[in-house]
């Protein structure tokens, strides 16, 4: 069914939906997907995860020690699974990088 470079058509719009500014639009669909053709025949699956940041503090006080701590989980548990400690997975704490240029590493590093 599928093969390289297929020409597809979609309906675009622009603006308001009316039927004078329907246009159609065409690009070029590869298939298969180039993680199909890098996994020589295994089976890829997409995971959908939620990443959250966590801002913690180690002293009693709550002045000093404040650390950001970055933690994912898959998006598909149930709610009574997805809050057991054993799938929550740490990726990095620290007390001098801002959460967004941790998330920036994160990122990196999934690509």
């Amino acid at each position: 069914m599928f093969t390289h470079g297929i020409l597809a058509l979609g309906i675009g719009h622009l603006g308001e939906w009316t039927s004078h500014n329907l246009i159609i639009e065409t690009c070029n669909i590869t298939s298969p997907n180039h993680l199909c053709t890098l996994a020589n025949g295994r089976r890829v699956l997409a995971l959908p995860i939620w990443f959250y940041c966590d801002d913690t503090l180690g002293n009693v006080s709550k002045k000093w020690n404040k650390h950001n701590s970055l933690l994912f989980t898959f998006a598909g548990l149930p709610q009574e699974y997805a809050e057991v400690l054993y799938n929550i997975h740490f990726l990095a704490m620290s007390n001098i990088a801002a959460p967004l240029e941790m998330f920036d590493a994160v990122v990196d590093v999934l690509r």
